[in-house]
């Protein structure tokens, strides 16, 4: 769920929205699920396609699709930060948010990077690959208002942080 659901949950039409934080509201609070690396989105024809993990320097010259800054300023400054760290400043073809973002990659229109739970949407005609270095981390989050004291809430709460403890990314590795 992305920042359009930040308004359900201020006029408290929602209870709770799994987010990627985009930003911090002082009448939400935002319970951490995990944290995950970027990837790389890549078109299947690309020449990069072929490897195991990418060096995020070798994607410089590249057109990349990111999320707008105005909606996603968190998760956008994250995708620039990984790239200066890589040694460049991203060219930036189009805003697009998930999933458009990898449709456009898959019909070519560029590059993007991702969280890395996107290797589960298998978006035909993209292949998602590792970053070889460590990139800094985004968030998956659940907002709710954290004056709504419904029982309902807080199981959904639970069930949502055991879930995210089980299935993280960190675990399966270990």
């Amino acid at each position: 769920m992305a920042g359009e659901h930040l308004d359900a949950l201020l006029d408290g039409s929602l209870d709770a929205a799994i987010v990627r934080p985009i930003a911090r509201f002082r009448t939400l609070t935002f319970q951490p699920l995990l944290r995950e690396q970027l990837v790389a989105v890549l078109p299947e024809s690309h020449e990069l396609a072929k490897d195991v993990e990418v060096d995020l320097a070798d994607l410089a010259g590249e057109r990349f699709v990111l999320m707008p800054k105005a909606a996603y300023p968190e998760a956008h400054d994250l995708y620039q930060e990984a790239c200066r760290d890589a040694g460049f400043l991203p060219t930036i073809l189009d805003h697009g948010d998930s999933p458009n973002a990898l449709y456009m990659v898959a019909i070519g229109f560029g590059v993007a990077l991702a969280p890395a739970s996107v290797v589960a949407s298998r978006v035909p005609g993209t292949v998602v690959r590792p970053l070889k270095d460590r990139t800094p981390e985004i968030e998956l989050a659940l907002a709710y208002r954290g004056k709504n004291h419904s029982e309902t809430l807080a199981a959904f709460i639970r069930t949502a942080t055991d879930v995210s403890t089980v299935s993280s990314p960190a675990r399966q590795t270990a």
